[in-house]
């Protein structure tokens, strides 16, 4: 019979045909369903989280400020709090494995979630809204036949192109220019920093090496001591 009549056949064609009729009611019920869920799972991590708070967005650009924040993969991680005054730039200094690339990462991160979560690890969040790039931990592609050098420059030109757009920017650097030359790694930060001095940006970035730190001089300076340095995983 079902051969014969072909009733799979049929049943499907009249099955699509209410389907397509209905399909905006059936986007939306999709919809509200995700909806749902994603709040079930973000009361769910809230709860597991005594540190976490709502975040405050400020509609003018002005200082960043990020008290006793943590980083979501951390386990008994040191809060760390931070000041970004906008336009200027903010330099990370500490000895070995004291945690300054996690510190970079623990900012970035908060912010992303700030802004898609409403949900950060901190006991104060106050920023504007940013467009948060980063320059951190970067490889060499021999296939693509870049070295890691080409790749870094690659990379900033991409921040640098990102910065003439009049949207706030939160631009994480963690130790430029590792694998060049010591003229060069000195010029290109300097020249880095007097760029996005001139402009309403925010630019955390770390550096490695007396010869750095004796010759760039960024528009801000923060020196965290070890009491308020962020372990590293």
């Amino acid at each position: 019979m079902h051969l014969a009549l072909l009733l799979d056949a049929t049943g499907i064609y009249f099955g699509l045909k209410d389907l397509d009729a209905h399909r905006q009611a059936l986007l939306r019920v999709v919809a509200a369903a995700g909806d749902v869920d994603a709040a079930m799972s973000l009361a769910s991590y809230r709860a597991s989280r005594p540190d976490w708070t709502r975040p405050h967005f400020e509609l003018e650009p002005v200082t960043a400020r990020l008290e006793g924040v943590n980083h979501p993969l951390v386990r008994e991680a040191i809060p760390n709090s931070i000041e970004i005054p906008c336009g200027r730039g903010v330099l990370v200094e500490g000895s070995n494995m004291s945690g300054k690339t996690t510190f970079l990462r623990t900012i970035g991160v908060n912010a992303v979630m700030a802004q898609t979560l409403n949900t950060c690890l901190a006991r104060e969040y106050r920023a504007p809204v940013f467009d948060v790039r980063s320059c951190i931990g970067h490889t060499d592609d021999l296939l693509a036949g870049k070295s890691y050098h080409l790749a870094e420059i690659e990379t900033l030109l991409s921040l640098v192109r990102a910065s003439e757009n009049p949207t706030p920017h939160l631009f994480l650097l963690d130790e430029l220019f590792r694998g060049t030359n010591a003229v060069e790694r000195v010029a290109h930060p300097r020249a880095r920093a007097r760029r996005d001095a001139a402009t309403v940006r925010c630019l955390p970035f770390r550096r490695h090496g007396r010869t750095a730190g004796s010759r760039v001089r960024p528009p801000a300076a923060a020196r965290p001591g070890d009491e308020r340095r962020t372990a590293t995983p």
